[in-house]
């Protein structure tokens, strides 16, 4: 029905374009982020012959008959007044947006790119449309406004101008709008409460420091593919954990950053594999609300994120590709161990030469591993984090709190297809806080062997004790039958600057390792060093050759040019190594190289995980060939293997009094020599530790009497040495000479001997 306006318009009164002086009973707001929706009268317009667009197309989600516009952040203030501390309603202010309304007839285009609603007032005139007699409504619990009208009515000038004046003066639509504000000045705001929460309560246990984390992943965006490329938006819920302010100042580098992630989890060949599979740019905040989700919000917002509250992003305000304020900004020039980047950041708000598409910045996910045809069974998770310096350095009552390794937090994802290779993620579940994506794999299979890595870092600031950053490594070996193992490495790093350049797993040399494999997720959209709007440069996306080694199956990062843009493991991001290996699973230690060097810090660290078990080899000592000493020398000798498993166990038997053996290397000492039962006949054996497994070898040695005198023979003459000096002999005394004269040293020779020296 056509509905023709009675009321003469209203021009915006100019006090909405002014800051109004303070007074008691009245309380500022300012525009943080909203929406509006215009639905059309589409039979209305088709008969008019006439089409309405988003001037905007690259961060719309409007539809044939419903415009969606996204609200702008403002400083023009929204004035509430109040009346002995309660709210009675606004008295100013006017909704602006990052865009407007393109209107044709065919034949031309009119522009309304300064649309805005007025709140004051019956009616308020925007650029050729009237929004009449909007309602608003103000929720104190979300401190959002909404705004509802039934007509949206076109002007006598826009309709003379499109060809259409029979249209001047008539609803094409109704609309509403929600716009989240932030306090910014005044009178106190009225409290948060609810009905069944009358009174404001702070968090139980505050963690201290200030400590921001994904409180909630509550809305998705979904935008056209591009080139076999589909791309995401997900909008974030901040929550402040800590006992002391988070700062979120828009004008310079106090202010977290948001970047966006998704995962898909699946079997591949009957082995589990999460892998990840888009990564987007990161959203910059620029000012707070002062919402409850995680606890009871005591304070304001704007600049900062107050103890206790919570702060909203929508996913069609992270998504935003190009902006002033709070945008889409690439993660080279961010040091997220320090919550440290530069500002202005890189490509705020321009594109350059390069055109912006539906894809650019956002989350991009190549279409095929989200087709399920491909992906049978699949599972999908969304993971966002914030960074910032104030919780990257908080050092509260003088002990680093890491309080930058709980602000990661993800969510479940249904995947559904709506054709033409386009794909539709909706949120399922819900956000499981304080853990990053990598950690649902463990949530889906419990054996999953997950390791906390902390990274050795530059320190910051200087006696902060920020000196780690976190790595988390989950890993599972699947039976897959036939003896062979599969084993699957998830590699995740959180938070260091320094990044991961390789990845070594023992692997022993008697083992053939199949299928090596690695993946890793493309950066896109110049977010790179050196890159330009007019010649973007991405990280390289080179994958790291698997080889095995000597005694390992590795994986090495391919320098670039330059080589800072090499295609390390980079902070919030995740590559997947994996190889298949007759050996069952056992523990030990990984190596992880960094690629930073930084002089004093090491350059690869190890952490211990699933590996593969050595085979268990029964052990061969290769004979031992005849041995010979000369009496009062020592003898030394080690067993070679043919065979064996390490470690073993050695052992002798029937060795004569002073001579040992080493039980692990099998090095066997005899000090002093004797040749009271020479030829000695000594069994070497050794036992694997892995298995029953187990060797003997004799070892045949023959002790000669020595040429003391250094006559030239070994004769009786050689007892004089003995008898001369019996005060100082000791071990030698052991040694036999032919006391009898027979010709042999034997046994009997021994007692002559002792005989002789006694006095």
């Amino acid at each position: 029905m056509q509905r023709k306006r009675i009321a003469g318009m209203m021009a915006a009164a100019a006090a909405l374009v002014c800051w109004p002086s303070l007074s008691f009973g009245v309380v500022l707001w300012t525009s943080h982020h909203g929406e509006t929706r215009i639905a059309l009268d589409t039979e209305l317009m088709k008969k008019a012959g006439l089409t309405v667009s988003n001037t905007n197309p690259e961060n719309d989600q409007s539809t044939a008959n419903m415009i969606v516009l996204e609200v702008s952040p403002d400083e023009i203030p929204f004035v509430m007044e109040m009346k002995d501390g309660v709210s009675a309603g606004f008295r100013e202010g006017l909704i602006r947006h990052t865009s407007g309304l393109r209107i044709s007839n065919g034949a031309r285009s009119v522009e309304l790119n300064q649309f805005s609603i007025g709140i004051s007032g019956s009616e308020h005139t925007s650029d050729g449309l009237s929004v009449d007699a909007p309602n608003s409504q103000f929720d104190q619990v979300h401190r959002t406004l909404g705004i509802a009208s039934d007509d949206v009515v076109m002007t006598d000038k826009l309709a003379g101008a499109l060809g259409v004046p029979s249209l001047a003066g008539v609803s094409i639509g109704h609309l509403t709008s929600e716009v989240y504000l932030a306090y910014s000045g005044g009178e106190a705001p009225p409290a948060m409460q609810t009905d069944d929460d009358p009174m404001p309560r702070a968090c139980a246990s505050p963690n201290p420091g200030p400590d921001v984390i994904v409180g909630d992943l509550w809305q998705i965006s979904n935008y056209n593919a591009v080139g076999g490329i589909d791309s995401f938006a997900i909008g974030t819920y901040s929550c402040n954990i800590g006992n002391v302010v988070v700062r979120w100042q828009n004008a310079n580098n106090l202010h977290p950053v948001i970047p966006q992630s998704m995962y898909r989890y699946k079997s591949v060949g009957g082995a589990g594999r999460f892998e990840q599979i888009g990564i987007g740019w990161c959203k910059h905040g620029f000012t707070a609300l002062s919402d409850s989700i995680c606890c009871t919000c005591n304070g304001g917002g704007g600049s900062i994120l107050d103890i206790g509250c919570a702060d909203p992003y929508t996913s069609g305000r992270n998504g935003t590709q190009l902006t002033t304020t709070g945008g889409l900004g690439p993660r080279f020039d961010i040091n997220a161990h320090t919550g440290v980047f530069t500002f202005p950041y890189p490509f705020r708000n321009t594109n350059g030469a390069v055109a912006v598409t539906s894809i650019t910045r956002r989350v991009q996910v190549q279409t095929s591993d989200l087709d399920p045809t491909l992906n049978a069974g699949a599972q999908y998770f969304g993971e966002a984090q914030y960074v910032t310096q104030d919780d990257a350095s908080s050092n509260a009552t003088g002990v680093f709190t890491h309080n930058q390794n709980n602000n990661a937090s993800y969510r479940a994802l249904s995947v559904t297809t709506s054709g033409a290779g386009n794909y539709v993620a909706t949120l399922a579940g819900s956000t499981v806080r304080q853990d990053p994506a990598i950690k649902a794999w463990k949530a889906i299979d419990p054996s999953v062997t997950e390791t906390l890595i902390d990274t050795p870092e530059v320190e910051f600031p200087v006696g902060s004790g920020n000196s780690t950053g976190r790595v988390i490594l989950s890993a599972k070996a699947t039976d897959l039958g036939g003896g062979m193992y599969r084993y699957e490495y998830a590699m995740f790093n959180m938070n260091s600057d320094r990044s991961i350049k390789s990845f070594s797993v023992p692997v022993s040399s008697s083992l053939s390792a199949a299928n090596v494999g690695f993946h890793d997720v493309s950066y896109h959209s110049g977010d790179g060093f050196g890159s330009t709007p007019t010649a973007q440069v991405n990280f390289d996306g080179t994958d790291w050759p698997g080889i095995q080694g000597a005694s390992d199956v590795n994986w090495t990062m391919v320098d670039a040019v330059p080589v800072q843009n090499s295609n390390a493991l980079r902070w919030d991001s995740l590559y997947n190594f994996r190889f298949d290996v007759a050996a069952p699973p056992t523990t030990g230690n990984v190596t992880l190289g960094m690629f930073k060097a930084v002089v004093g810090l090491p350059d690869s660290i190890v952490a211990n995980t699933v590996i593969p078990s050595v085979p268990c080899t029964a052990p061969i000592i290769l004979p031992i060939p005849a041995a010979a000493a000369v009496c009062d020398t020592s003898f030394s000798y080690t067993p070679l293997l043919g065979a064996g498993t390490l470690p073993l166990t050695w052992s002798l038997s029937g060795e004569p009094a002073g001579m040992t053996i080493n039980p692990s290397t099998g090095q066997i000492d005899w000090p002093t020599t004797v040749v009271s039962a020479t030829p000695y006949n000594v069994t070497v054996s050794a036992q694997s530790q892995c298995g029953p497994g187990n060797d003997s070898k004799a070892l045949v040695l023959t002790v000669a009497y020595g040429d003391f005198t250094g006559n030239g023979v070994v004769d009786a003459a050689d007892i004089a040495p003995f008898t001369d000096d019996v005060v100082g002999v000791s071990a030698v005394s052991l040694c036999a000479a032919d006391m009898n004269g027979d010709g042999l040293v034997n046994g009997d020779d021994i007692q002559l001997f002792v005989d002789a020296l006694l006095p």
